[in-house]
């Protein structure tokens, strides 16, 4: 006879069973009361337009993308509340390069021009190494021209090899700016 406690061996131990929906069974409705609507996005009257163009040919440049980006994060809902990203308003060229981002809410805002192929600009800036300019914007204003000329992008490439003419491996490869500083050239 077995040991008390020990099972017999025609006894299996039951595990439990998990039972899961069958396909096409409605699920039973979430409780969505605790969590706080989303903000919906602050919408305004103002509208900024302006062009963008190729700085090497001037030609227009369709379906670029210019976003106006708030410089300020919106307040919380609530003390303690989730921290919301600022969203940007956006628009696309047309075939004569031409944008207008309408219903922008009064605020202060960067302005970026982005185009595959070439150099992403901030309003107002020189270069892509310089500082770009921030632009106030007051409710039922239409700002413009505010245009872009941007640079074509570059590429570069290249091979590695060792001594003997042979391909280098595990090489790592940075390109870097030389500047004058101070009279002196840095990297």
């Amino acid at each position: 006879s077995p040991a008390q406690g020990q099972p017999t061996p025609t006894s299996q131990p039951t595990s439990p069973r998990i039972q899961m929906p069958r396909p096409g069974t409605p699920m039973p409705p979430r409780d969505t009361s605790a969590r706080p609507p989303p903000p919906a996005p602050e919408v305004g009257t103002a509208s900024i337009s302006g062009r963008v163009v190729a700085a090497d040919t001037g030609q227009p440049l369709r379906r670029a993308m210019v976003t106006a980006m708030p410089t300020r994060p919106p307040e919380p809902t609530r003390r303690g509340g989730p921290f919301q990203m600022p969203r940007g308003v956006s628009a696309r060229t047309d075939d004569d390069g031409r944008y207008t981002i309408a219903q922008v809410a009064a605020g202060e805002y960067t302005l970026v021009a982005r185009r595959s192929g070439f150099v992403e600009l901030t309003f107002g800036q020189a270069t892509a190494r310089t500082p770009g300019r921030r632009i106030a914007v007051a409710e039922g204003a239409a700002l413009g021209p505010l245009d872009f000329s941007l640079h074509r992008g570059g590429v570069i490439t290249g091979r590695v090899v060792d001594d003997g003419g042979e391909p280098a491996e595990r090489v790592t490869v940075r390109a870097v700016m030389q500047r004058r500083i101070g009279g002196q050239n840095r990297i």
